[in-house]
């Protein structure tokens, strides 16, 4: 079960987590790993959309997804 802790970027930076794993074509296996750690934070009552620890994640994900769309790619 889920707990209210957030994961402090000491033990675990997650936006450079996913900022390596794009750069090293591991991107399916880190987003995978991120998003499974969000679908548990939507149980939370702190870890909403509105938390800003959230929203870098999401806004990562979405860059991350744009440029995946880009036909040179």
């Amino acid at each position: 079960m889920a707990s209210s802790r957030p994961i402090l970027s000491k033990e675990l930076d997650m936006k450079q987590l996913l900022l390596q794993g794009f750069a090293h074509d591991n991107r399916k296996l880190v987003i995978t790993f991120v998003c499974r750690i969000l679908k548990e934070a939507h149980r939370s009552q702190i870890f909403k959309v509105s938390n800003p620890w959230v929203n870098g994640l999401l806004q990562i994900l979405r860059e991350i997804y744009e440029i995946c769309q880009q036909p040179n790619l």
